[in-house]
Order: C-alpha cells, then sequence, then structure tokens
C-alpha cells in the first residue's frame, strides 16, 4: 500500500514537471520566428519522400523534407473547384482566400509578404518551372496592381522580352538584390540550352546576401518543376527535382541561427503515386524512374512545418487558411489576419 503511494506520488510529481513538448522533442510554444522560409512544391506528396529515402544508404533515416515538427493537412477546393489546379492553389494559399477569380484573390486580400512587411520583413522569392500564366507576374494586377509590392523576385526562366542588364541575377557575381522587383537568372537566357545554375545555387547567395541584416527575412520559394514531369511521366526528373528540394530545406537546417527559422512546406494539386512494390520493379525505377503510375490530383495536400510557431500548421485545414496560420498567437499581442487586412487597407 505504502509503495504504491509512493510511486503515485513519484508519477504525479513527474507529470506535472514535464516540458511541453511536440514530436517527442521538448518545445516553447508561441515563439515568433527571426526568419520564415515557405517552399511551395506543387505535386508534392509525403509519400513521394521514398523516392529519397530508398535510394539513400540507410532507408530508416529521415530525409530532410521529412525531419519537421508538425504535419498538416490542407483540403484544396475553393469557392468554384473541388480539385484546384497548382496556380489556384498557391494563390489561395498565400493569398488566404478561397474566392480566386482570374487568377486574382477577392478584395482586400493581400499575399503573404506585404503582411511580413508590415512586420517588418524584408522579402526575397525564386520561382522555377512557372510559365507566362502561373508566374507571380501574371498576377501583378491583383488588388489594383500592388500584388507585386514588397517583394524581391527571381524568375530561374528566360525571359519574353529583352531584360536590362540591372535586372539580370548571376550567383557567382557580387550584384546585389538591394531593390525590390524583378529579376532574372542570367543562366536562363540561353535559348539553346537550360538554366546552368541551380535552384539551391541561387538561394545560398540570396541568402547569404540577406541573413545577416537585423530585420528578419520571408523567403518565399516556388518549384513547379516537380509537377509539371510527374504530369509528363518523368519520375527520373522529378525525382532530382525533390532530390534538390531536399538539398534546400537541409541548407536551411545547417545555418546558424536556425532554430529561430520557420520551414514551410506545402504542396497543391498533389499527385497520387502508385509506387512499385519491390524486387525488380523498384530496382527499374531506382535506374530509370519506371513502374510508377500517376493518378488524378488528391482533394488535400501535405503541409510540414519546423521552427518556431510550427504547431500552428498541425491538424487539418482548408489550404485558404494557412496564410493566418503564420500570424495566430495565443495572446493579445498579436495581430489576426482579419486586424492585419483592415490595417493594410489604403
Amino acid at each position: 500500500m505504502i509503495k504504491s503511494l509512493i510511486l503515485s506520488l513519484i508519477f504525479i510529481a513527474v507529470g506535472c514537471s514535464r516540458s511541453p513538448t511536440i514530436n517527442l522533442r521538448p518545445r516553447t510554444f508561441g515563439e515568433n520566428p527571426k526568419n520564415v522560409i515557405w517552399i511551395q512544391v506543387p505535386g508534392f506528396e509525403l509519400e513521394h519522400s521514398a523516392m529519397l529515402r530508398f535510394g539513400s544508404s540507410d532507408s530508416r533515416a529521415l530525409t530532410s523534407i521529412e525531419d519537421v515538427d508538425c504535419v498538416g493537412s490542407a483540403w484544396s477546393y475553393n469557392f468554384y473547384q473541388l480539385r484546384t489546379n497548382a496556380d489556384e492553389s498557391t494563390m489561395s494559399q498565400i493569398t488566404g482566400s478561397a474566392d480566386i477569380k482570374n487568377s486574382c484573390p477577392s478584395d482586400n486580400r493581400f499575399p503573404v509578404w506585404q503582411y511580413y512587411k508590415s512586420l517588418g520583413f524584408q522579402t526575397l522569392a525564386v520561382e522555377v518551372g512557372t510559365n507566362s500564366k502561373n508566374s507571380l507576374g501574371a498576377h501583378s494586377q491583383c488588388n489594383k496592381n500592388t500584388f507585386m509590392e514588397g517583394v524581391t523576385l527571381l524568375q530561374m526562366q528566360q525571359s519574353s522580352t529583352k531584360v536590362d542588364e540591372d535586372k539580370l541575377f548571376h550567383y557567382q557575381s557580387k550584384k546585389s538584390l538591394a531593390k525590390e522587383g524583378l529579376y532574372f537568372d542570367q543562366t536562363c537566357q540561353n535559348k539553346n540550352s537550360s538554366c546552368f545554375a541551380t535552384l539551391s545555387n541561387n538561394i545560398q547567395t540570396m541568402w547569404s546576401e540577406f541573413s545577416n541584416q537585423s530585420k528578419g527575412t520571408f523567403f518565399y520559394i516556388r518549384d513547379f518543376r516537380y509537377l509539371n514531369y510527374l504530369k509528363s511521366g518523368d519520375i527520373k526528373k522529378a525525382r532530382e527535382v525533390l532530390s534538390e528540394i531536399n538539398k534546400v530545406v537541409a541548407y536551411f537546417k545547417s545555418q546558424p541561427n536556425s532554430s529561430q527559422s520557420l520551414i514551410l512546406i506545402t504542396g497543391g494539386e498533389t499527385q497520387s503515386l502508385k509506387m512499385p512494390t519491390r524486387g525488380k520493379e523498384w530496382k527499374d525505377f531506382e535506374k530509370l524512374g519506371r513502374n510508377v503510375r500517376s493518378e488524378r490530383s488528391r482533394l488535400n495536400s501535405p503541409v510540414l512545418a519546423k521552427g518556431p510557431s510550427a504547431e500552428n500548421f498541425c491538424g487539418v485545414y482548408e489550404e485558404s487558411k494557412i496564410l493566418a496560420r503564420h500570424f495566430w498567437r495565443d495572446d493579445n499581442k498579436i495581430l489576426s489576419i482579419d486586424k492585419f487586412t483592415e490595417l493594410m487597407k489604403f
């Protein structure tokens, strides 16, 4: 009897003294990140990380993409479509609007970087694999032509018109991207070849220039190549893109003070893949990208988060609610997304 009482008291004491945890790790909830990295990879599903995991020397080790604090699931529909395409999904996520008409959100819904700018953040953005219909520039007329205000955007594609020298960026040059506006990757301007620079080349150069500044940085990355390759059936190329994304995530995690950075990975128009099972089928997949079949897009897409405020992204919700989860805190000191919107009307 006494022994049972002592054990009960110990259990209660230990329970009362426990620190908060998430994903079996100690956690301080409600922290504000100094930097925010948001990577949108249309087509991606968490299960696809098998393409990286089973090709490594240790298939049990988590990839950088998988090593997160919180996993969520976002319903990919809006007021008009049960299955939204990649452009509609990414727009809904960054503007918080389920009312996307003619590529623009409903009135008084601003892109995420303008909310962060109101908090003193600077914004960098890189997009690759987009075209004239789904690039950020295609939405420049939204919000009375103010959609692109507050962002320094690098497009890894060939410009459709002649570009001034000061609007070309090369990751090996010392040219600064200090001014907000649209820039083009200089290594992508050769009509007879693809970009020489990789996504990680450009990101590392841009990050090294801006990350040491006193104000926080919001880094927005959207890569449509993965979805494009999945749709065309080029699994080998899709896997290379996913490996590059994994490399980018690993880079951000390796940076000094990375514990102060929120890393967010989201999908959109998520593709269902029938993976090979074993033996020769998987061997052929590893070598040639064969034996993976694509089905219709799913109704929801993954949300992976690591770092301060990652707990906001746990659970199941509509993709238009992702934006609000960036700014929600369990106190009255942080403005809600609706209050932000009211303050930004001008």
